[in-house]
């Protein structure tokens, strides 16, 4: 990988506990998959979402995982109650040996 290389990865996440997560799983798990059936003409392409993203690790998580792989200054930003989440991080510059 080239040195320098940034990162973004922008996902779903569900929101930390409360009253939001609880709306959030039940717009995600029944209105998302309806409404987006009758907008594309596929429910099932809706379907598999929730649980793609409850199965997705969570911010915390993720931005140890991208730490423990060598990229660094990696942060997080979320919007919408914590449902949309960015993680962004960059490769470190490489030291070379003289």
């Amino acid at each position: 990988m080239k040195e320098n290389a940034q990162v973004g990865i922008l996902e779903f996440s569900e929101p930390k506990g409360g009253f939001m997560s609880a709306m959030f799983r039940f717009y995600f798990r029944h209105v998302l998959p309806n409404v987006g059936g009758i907008i594309s003409g596929s429910k099932d392409a809706y379907r598999y979402l929730p649980g793609s993203v409850a199965k997705f690790p969570n911010r915390t998580d993720l931005a140890a995982m991208m730490k423990k792989v060598g990229f660094v200054d990696v942060k997080i930003y979320s919007w919408n109650f914590g449902s949309v989440v960015l993680h962004s991080a960059r490769l470190p510059e490489q030291v070379s040996e003289k």
